[in-house]
């Protein structure tokens, strides 16, 4: 795989005049029905699945089971139980989330079981790498509002000052025995001390300029995604929205067929009625133009934080084969 640097960020003055463009004026009825309101089956989705089993609870139950088996350290909250993560962590923990990601699209969007293949896998992937950023935002700016803090996970977190533990697990590679061995009896010849010495220092050169990177990105996310999480607080109802619209803004509109596009549209402009209504009748605004301004700033930032966030995973699986025998990841991640 031939990796490409993040593209360069546009003018704040470009980049509010892009979203602006994109917020839609509509006439509106006074009220939606709950039971028609995508915002609504989202939030009801998100936190209850199938079989009345919270989806936030089982995630829940997964992410304390992988954290548990890798022994990773508690981080000090007042009133949550958190834990400091690693690269490894987020890609192991990312795993876990993409197929019960995968039930909530299929069951809040009505016609995505019915689109070809083809466009489901594109759709997936452009909602789930920003519906990462969207819930890491909103519970980032709920727990760690003004440090410099960010959620990864549900509960676990990065001390953006402390970036030394979050690539501690590329130092520790399991295998260096059977690529001793295998060098070795390419070149018997060569004593084993020397292929070990060999390696040591690949894994070294490796590392050093996965931090690098690491660093890179890290730089990259403080910019994008922390003015984002100190502007007004986000509601919940705000962040599902957000989720919704992680599905219909599609930067790969073109690959898709006219008839989905359609639906992307429509879903769209649902939300935006939908969340009109919602500031008119339950918040009590009146002027909400600053609000869902700011809502769509967020939305512009956590998108190109999640395509950021799928080149850094992409080259963290290229670089250190961490999917290959991953049929899942592997279709995830795949060019």
């Amino acid at each position: 795989m031939k990796y490409r640097h993040p593209s360069k960020k546009r003018s704040r003055k470009k980049a509010r005049a892009a979203i602006a463009s994109t917020i839609p004026a509509i006439a509106l009825p006074s009220t939606i029905a709950v039971k028609y309101s995508l915002i609504c089956r989202m939030g009801h989705e998100y936190k209850q699945v199938s079989q009345s089993v919270q989806s936030l609870e089982r995630r829940l139950v997964l992410e304390k089971a992988y954290i548990f088996e890798y022994d990773l350290k508690p981080f000090e909250h007042p009133n949550e139980d958190f834990y400091i993560g690693n690269f490894a962590s987020f890609y192991g923990i990312f795993r876990l989330a993409l197929k019960e990601s995968m039930q909530l699209l299929e069951n809040v969007i009505e016609d995505y079981n019915s689109l070809p293949t083809s466009s489901r896998i594109i759709l997936f992937r452009n909602f789930f790498s920003r519906f990462c950023m969207v819930e890491c935002v909103y519970l980032t700016a709920k727990y760690f509002k003004n440090r410099n803090i960010f959620m990864a996970s549900l509960i676990t977190v990065a001390d953006l000052d402390e970036m030394e533990p979050w690539v501690d697990d590329v130092n520790d590679v399991e295998d260096k025995s059977s690529f001793l061995e295998m060098f070795h009896s390419m070149f018997p010849h060569t004593s084993a001390l020397f292929w070990y010495s060999f390696i040591r220092h690949q894994l070294f050169t490796l590392i050093s300029l996965y931090f690098r990177s690491v660093k890179t990105y890290t730089n990259e996310f403080i910019d994008l995604l922390f003015p984002l999480i100190n502007m007004d607080e986000m509601t919940e109802m705000e962040f599902h929205a957000l989720a919704v619209l992680c599905f219909c803004d599609n930067e790969s509109s073109r690959q898709l067929p006219v008839e989905v596009t359609t639906i992307l549209d429509k879903t769209r402009m649902q939300v935006f009625d939908e969340l009109q209504v919602y500031y008119r009748n339950e918040l009590n605004m009146h002027d909400f133009s600053q609000r869902l301004g700011n809502l769509m700033t967020i939305a512009h930032g956590t998108a190109e934080a999640g395509n950021l966030m799928h080149k850094e995973m992409r080259l963290y699986s290229t670089v250190f084969d961490f999917c290959s025998d991953d049929r899942l990841l592997v279709e995830f991640f795949k060019d």
